[in-house]
């Protein structure tokens, strides 16, 4: 959130600023700068933020390529994965609302969670295929689709109501750590 403070050489000033969060954790860097100070920095952020998004989407495009061409679902998990991480990044960076959905609202207000459990389904289901769990360890299969109903479950509570919507942080934390023991255990 950006906004500009008229300032009074010498002058002393009182700002009040209210933050509120669904669950989602405030990360609140107040930082002064001078107008050109601003713009250099956010230039230099930009070019980050372009280098950054621009070689997920040369990866996930690289990946889907790899899927068209081997047919082997593990490419395409893995492609979906790296977009899903994309737009989870932009909606904490706050692009999804600057340039996607600039009007706000209902899906911007759920962007960050929706993007998660997208990222941690896509992950679950590229390690199943590239570790091959259905052939090499069949009883694990059990375990990755309790994980996918929790996914759905959660996916679900998002759109219900603000309420469901904060118990879907907590959760969807822990569910990540389930999956990557999961991950890890089947490794």
């Amino acid at each position: 959130t950006v906004f500009k403070v008229e300032l009074e050489e010498g002058s002393v000033n009182e700002f009040y600023l209210y933050f509120s969060s669904d669950g989602e954790t405030i990360n609140l860097p107040l930082t002064l700068y001078s107008e050109a100070d601003f713009w250099q920095t956010n230039y230099k952020q930009q070019l980050f933020l372009g280098l950054f998004y621009g070689l997920l989407f040369l990866a996930g495009i690289i990946y889907l390529f790899f899927y068209t061409s081997l047919k082997e679902k593990s490419f395409l998990y893995y492609g979906l994965y790296v977009f899903s991480i994309a737009f989870m990044q932009a909606a904490l960076d706050g692009l999804i609302f600057q340039y996607i959905f600039p009007g706000g609202g209902f899906f911007n207000d759920r962007a960050v969670m929706i993007t998660a459990l997208f990222s941690n389904f896509f992950l679950l289901k590229y390690c199943e295929y590239f570790l091959q769990v259905n052939d090499r360890l069949p009883s694990f299969q059990k375990l990755f689709k309790s994980v996918y109903i929790i996914l759905i479950g959660l996916f679900a509570m998002v759109f219900i109501n603000s309420k469901t919507l904060e118990l879907v942080y907590p959760i969807a934390n822990l569910n990540g750590l389930i999956s990557l023991i999961l991950i890890l255990t089947v490794v």
